[in-house]
């Protein structure tokens, strides 16, 4: 399972927080093989902090308006509701975004919103 498709709580449980020498406040989070350089005051909250940046970015790259800026065999799955409900910011981008594709017709609102990627090939909303 990939961050953004974990819920906060199961990331922060799973993830590694490493203290980087020489500096007081950066981390670096690691997840299998990925990993995230993070400010925060103590592990637990640089985990958290990893965790709400992969489920932006998660977000960020199934944004219509970023078509092309991931490689198709790269692009994450858009995060679940459950995963981004502690992050009103993202929940709302991704309402909005589905809200927005739907009224163009380019993709179903319900799939968009429970997180799933269109079956139809010619839907431009992910591809």
């Amino acid at each position: 399972m990939k961050p953004h498709q974990m819920t906060s709580t199961d990331f922060v449980a799973q993830a590694k927080a490493i203290k980087i020498e020489n500096n007081e406040r950066m981390w670096m989070v690691m997840f299998g093989n990925d990993h995230v350089l993070i400010s925060a005051e103590t592990p637990e909250l640089a985990k958290a902090g990893a965790h709400y940046i992969y489920c932006s970015n998660a977000v960020f790259f199934n944004d219509p308006d970023n078509v092309g800026l991931c490689l198709d065999d790269n692009l994450p799955s858009m995060p679940t509701d459950e995963v981004l409900e502690p992050y009103p910011d993202l929940l709302m981008w991704k309402i909005e975004m589905a809200t927005d594709v739907a009224s163009e017709g380019t993709s179903s609102l319900g799939n968009l919103l429970h997180g799933e990627q269109p079956t139809d090939p010619n839907t431009q909303a992910w591809n």
